[in-house]
């Protein structure tokens, strides 16, 4: 038994003893490679808010709020580009295809009243329009131009609240 240990064992257990030291080596390489693209995510995640304008903590809650200051004003842009610049596409389309102006309706509304209220498109389409959703945008508008107008959840979120 003892020579089986000496002939076979032992140099069993010092091969596995040095694939096991190479094992270990091999991690903690990997572990210090995954330490730096945490670090390198980090600082990337931090960059990409810094850019957004935000702080990064609740970054759903900040992207909506960023995105319901600036999203009105982007709007009143395309509706002004849209008023001074489609005119002469849709009257062009309309000699070129032969079509009436009432074929395109919501391109015509928007160069006609600019970024009005769904409501008033329903309503100026002659679609029925409830009485209770008259005037609700207003107050999302309103909500959303000062979002911490609106309540606080339970989790601090601010939320926008339609009676």
């Amino acid at each position: 038994v003892l020579e089986r240990l000496v002939k076979y064992e032992i140099p069993s257990l010092k091969n596995q003893q040095s694939r096991n030291k190479e094992i270990i080596k091999d991690l903690h390489a990997k572990g210090s490679k995954i330490s730096t693209s945490i670090a390198d995510s980090t600082r990337s995640f931090q960059q990409e808010c810094r850019d957004l304008g935000i702080h990064g903590d609740d970054v759903e809650a900040e992207v909506a709020t960023l995105a319901a200051q600036k999203l009105p004003t982007i709007y009143e842009d395309v509706v002004t580009r849209c008023q001074k610049e489609l005119p002469d596409v849709l009257s062009f389309y309309y000699t070129f295809t032969g079509q009436r102006e009432e074929s395109l309706p919501v391109l015509n509304f928007i160069i006609n009243e600019g970024n009005a209220q769904v409501w008033k498109y329903h309503k100026a389409q002659g679609l029925m329009v409830p009485e209770d959703f008259v005037g609700i945008e207003d107050e999302v508008v309103a909500q959303a131009r000062d979002p911490l107008a609106g309540s606080n959840n339970d989790d601090g979120v601010p939320s926008l609240e339609i009676d």
